[in-house]
C-alpha cells in the first residue's frame, strides 16, 4: 500500500482485510498439524492406528469411485 500525501492509509480492499483473517486460519492449522505431529511421533501405537486408519479410509475410497 502507498501511503498518501496526507501520511494516511488507503482504505482496504475487501480482498486486503480478508488477508489478515485467512492468514490466523492458516497459522492456527499450521500448530494444530504440529501438536499432532509430535503427539504420533511420541506415540507409536497412535502412529500404527493413524496408518491402519488411512489404509482403511484408502479402501472404502476406492469402493465408492467404483459404484
Amino acid at each position: 500500500m502507498v501511503v498518501d500525501e496526507q501520511n494516511v492509509l488507503p482504505e482496504a480492499t475487501p480482498r486486503e482485510a480478508e488477508l489478515p483473517r485467512q492468514l490466523d486460519g492458516i497459522q492456527s492449522q499450521v500448530t494444530e498439524l504440529n501438536r499432532a505431529l509430535i503427539e504420533v511421533a511420541e506415540n507409536p501405537e497412535l502412529s500404527s492406528e493413524v496408518h491402519s486408519l488411512k489404509e482403511k479410509l484408502d479402501e472404502l475410497e476406492s469402493e465408492n469411485l467404483t459404484l
